[in-house]
Formats: structure tokens, sequence, C-alpha cells
């Protein structure tokens, strides 16, 4: 089942009542059964691989129970940590169908592990509570990846309808909509015509059909997570921020660190960078710097083990350690080219420096296989002599119509008018959420009908399901 669906629909419509309807000691069977029916329209197999690590996960925790010490906790620990890890390794490098959402909540599964042997919370004793934290249906297939301090608490708060909170939740819910169905969905077909036939195709329209594949991936992938954070928000809960405005990053470490699928690079921070940084505390710096590879290395690999996933990894890597690393050689360019002087013009540059380095980095990762990547990288810089509207016309207006391209523009427009709108003011949610209602509502109602007017509704699936 997916979020941009007319059975979604009916199944939260049932499912939100429920929730609030029942008293705070029985939600979790509210919330159990829910996650059950949602998470069995797909794969049935898969369901076997959940229970193992719910399973899993909830006898580490209880066995590190009431044992004070760290040494007295660590074999639980690491028995729980290595089965899932190994869980998620063997789907992962076997080349089998991975079950939907192992490596989103595998890895919310072993943090909750980890959390529970360093003390930073207490096992959780409700085999049902902690079962609806590892399976909670609007995280289960894409994340984001939510950590148990933060979330099993409020699954075991009262909760009470709040209409201000419901009206919030759904209109993240109707904006990560838009993202899918308006931009992401309108963007495929002109970036599939790039990437499916990348042979012969002219520079200039690699690097254009590359650019409409990352904003693709970006709109589907942020989009279903507002969408989920949405629908949390909805039932009274708050689930951790995913996405904020990467392609406004001004550095490469600024997207990867603050803006750029924060749940998965907040996890590796936590639960591989620091560790490691810790072990190696007593090392010279250039050999600790190299704990950075190791992070988007595994990164790679978390996306699974083909070659372009994890060459992808390491270009993202060697990108964040030069910026690391040439700090004090930038600022001396900055100030010697006098760009500290007009601030505005330094960002706009660093800003589209930095865009450009992630999508000559994607390519490896948004090609069909890591053939395909080598053809592009290898063709970038040969067919601009013949820069004409010949080849945009046969690869992705003809083929894809020059209206649909046009409202696939449109759509995109619309996408960074808010962004950017955001940038300055922050939530454009709270921002008309304080405004009168004659100008609040009718707002709602635009962003509704510009979803229904020229969203695509054709069953498309979520880009990020895969992993």
């Amino acid at each position: 089942m997916i979020f941009n669906s007319v059975p979604f629909f009916l199944f939260f419509a049932v499912v939100a009542p429920l929730y609030w309807l029942v008293p705070t000691r029985f939600s979790w069977v509210v919330l159990v059964g829910a996650n059950a029916y949602f998470y069995l329209q797909g794969e049935w197999q898969a369901a076997a691989v959940l229970g193992l690590v719910i399973v899993v996960g909830y006898l580490s925790g209880r066995a590190m129970e009431g044992k004070e010490k760290k040494e007295e906790r660590k074999k639980a620990m690491w028995a729980g940590v290595v089965i899932n890890l190994l869980v998620l390794l063997s789907f992962k490098v076997s080349g089998f169908a991975i079950p939907l959402g192992l490596s989103f909540y595998g890895l919310a599964t072993v943090s909750y592990t980890i959390d529970c042997y360093r003390g930073w919370m207490k096992p959780e004793p409700h085999l049902g509570h902690f079962a609806s934290f590892v399976s909670f249906f609007p995280l289960v297939l894409s994340g984001p990846i939510e950590r148990a301090p933060r979330l099993l608490k409020q699954l075991k708060e009262a909760h009470h309808f709040d209409e201000a909170r419901v009206v919030n939740g759904l209109l993240l819910f109707a904006w990560g909509l838009f993202k899918k169905a308006v931009v992401a969905d309108r963007l495929s077909p002109f970036a599939k015509a790039v990437f499916d036939h990348p042979e012969g195709q002219p520079g200039w329209l690699l690097l254009f059909g590359t650019a409409l594949a990352c904003l693709q991936l970006y709109a589907d992938f942020s989009g279903y997570s507002d969408m989920a954070i949405g629908i949390a928000k909805a039932l009274g809960l708050d689930v951790m921020e995913n996405f904020k405005r990467p392609f406004l990053a001004a550095s490469i470490e600024d997207l990867w660190g603050k803006r750029w699928h924060l749940a998965l690079t907040g996890w590796m921070k936590d639960y591989v960078f620091n560790p490691v940084s810790y072990l190696m505390r007593r090392q010279p710096a250039k050999r600790r710097h190299l704990i950075i590879l190791l992070v988007f290395f595994l990164t790679g690999l978390w996306h699974g083990a083909e070659a372009r996933y994890l060459v992808w990894g390491l270009i993202n890597g060697v990108f964040v350690l030069v910026h690391v690393l040439s700090a004090e050689w930038r600022k001396k360019v900055v100030l010697k080219l006098g760009l500290d002087k007009v601030p505005r013009l330094h960002r706009v540059a660093s800003t589209l420096f930095t865009v450009t380095l992630f999508g000559l980095g994607a390519i490896v990762f948004l090609a069909h296989n890591f053939g395909d990547a080598v053809v592009i990288y290898s063709h970038l810089f040969s067919g601009w002599g013949a820069l004409s509207v010949a080849a945009l016309k046969t690869t992705l207006l003809e083929s894809n119509g020059p209206v649909a391209f046009g409202l696939a523009m449109l759509s995109l427009g619309l996408l960074f008018a808010v962004e950017l709108a955001e940038e300055q003011l922050g939530s454009l949610r709270a921002y008309f959420a304080a405004r009168p209602i004659w100008i609040r509502w009718p707002a709602y109602y635009a962003l509704l009908i510009t979803i229904l007017l020229l969203g695509v509704f054709q069953r498309a699936e979520f880009i990020y399901q895969q992993f």
C-alpha cells in the first residue's frame, strides 16, 4: 500500500479515528493491527523478516534489563546488533529482493539496541509497544529512520485529538503529495528518456537529464518523507525532519550534514562516525579524516552492494573530505576574489558549485548500471558544439510532449518558489496557520486544486522503497 493511493486514504480514514478514540493503554493494539495490515499489503514473505527483526531487538533489549554495568549488557547488545545487521547484509549482498523497509526498520532496531546498551534509554518491556515502534506504518517502508528514545516515548503517552495539529499534519502530507505527484512523477519520463538511452546523447543533454533525475529523486524521496511525517503528526506524534531544502545548500558538507537524508546521515554520525572517532582519538588527524570515507562507503553499501552505490558513496566521501581539508585555502580564495564583500553572490556561486558536485556524483547512482554511468561520464564533454533544440526535441519532447514538458518545468518552478520562501521565512505552514481564516483556507484549497489539476496519479511506487 502506498501513500498516493485511494486504498491508503481509506485505510487512514479508519485508523486515525480509532487511534484517537481508544484509551491510551490500548493504542498499541490499534497501531500493531494497522501496521500489520499496512505491511501485509506487500510481500507476505517480508512479514517474517520484519517479525524476526522485532523479536531479536526485543529479546536483546530484555536481556540487558536490570544490568547496571555496560560489561553486563555487552553480550546481549552484540547479539542483537550482529543478528539484525547480518539479516540486512544477507539481502544486500545476496541479490535476493530486499524485504520492504528492511533498510529502514533494521537500522532503527539496531540503534534501539545500542541505545539500551549505552544507557540512553531503558529497554522496552512491552512487546506490543516495541512492535508498534519498529513497524510504525508511516515509517516502515522508507523512513525516516526514527530513534526509539524519541518515538517509543510518544507512542506510550496519552494522545488526544488536536484539530490544529491534525490540519498541520495533513498539510505536510499534501505538500509531500505535491512533490510526488506534481513534481517527481512529471519529471520521471523526461529523466528516463535520457538515462534509458545515454549512448549518442550530447553532453549538454546528459547534464540536463542528470539535473532532472536528481530533482525527481529529491521530490520523490522528500515527498515520501513529508507524507510520512505528516501522517505521524496527524496522529499526534513528532518525527524527525529528513530533508531541509538540500539544493539551496552552501557547501557539500552543508548538504550532507544538515539538509539531505538527515535520518541516515544522523544515524551514521551517532553509530559509526562518533564511536570510530573515539577509538581513533589518539591517531593523527589525517588518519582520523579517513573515517569520513568509511561513513560514506557504508552509506553506499546501505543502498546496495552494487559497485555503483559503493562508488557513489566514496565519491561523496571524497567531496566532503576535500571540503574539510581545504577550509583554509578556500578562505584565502574568497578574500583574494573579494567574494566576502558580496555575500549574496558568494552564496549563489557556492550553491551552484555544490549542486553541480552533487549532480556529478549522483550520475553513478542514477544510472541503470555501472556501464551506463561510464558512458555518461565519458560523454559529458562531447557534443556541445551542436547545442540545438534538435536533440531536446528528439529525446524529450517528441516522446513525451511539449505540454507535459512545460507542466514539469512549471511544477519545478512552484517547488523552488516555496523552498526559497521557506529558506527566508521558515515554515509556510506555520506562516499560514497564523493568518486569518479568509487567507489561510484559500491557500490550503489552492494547494489541493494544484495537486488535482497537475498531479500524475498512476500507481507509481516511491523510488526509495527499492532500498
